[in-house]
């Protein structure tokens, strides 16, 4: 009698695994996932705006002029035009340089202001 109970317990198991399987199925068919509206965009394919060892009051502002700032493109290390400056023990050294600024102007998509 045992030996019939866990034969109809395993098929019990085996049809409510197979009417759930079919109804996860049968419903992942009739929906689909909302449109969306994301947006690619490559920031790096126009070049940004570059200060090296300053920082200026307001920089952080959308409206600061940075019209004589160096244009670089991404990658760029701050350091990469600047001689390496060896210490006397030969060992050391460092780059020197202090607060750097990276300012890249772009326009969002009107149609997601609010987007990040």
């Amino acid at each position: 009698m045992k030996r019939n109970e866990s034969c109809v317990s395993v098929s019990a198991r085996l049809i409510l695994f197979l009417l759930f399987a079919f109804c996860g199925f049968a419903i992942a068919q009739g929906t689909s996932p909302a449109p969306s509206d994301r947006v690619a965009v490559n920031m790096g394919e126009t070049p940004w705006q570059f200060l090296l060892n300053r920082d200026p009051a307001n920089a952080q502002d959308p409206s600061f002029d940075d019209s004589r700032w160096q244009t670089a493109c991404v990658p760029y290390s701050a350091y990469q035009m600047t001689m390496f400056i060896n210490e006397e023990s030969g060992g050391e050294g460092e780059l020197g340089g202090g607060i750097n600024w990276y300012r890249k102007h772009f326009t969002s998509i009107p149609s997601t202001p609010t987007a990040r």
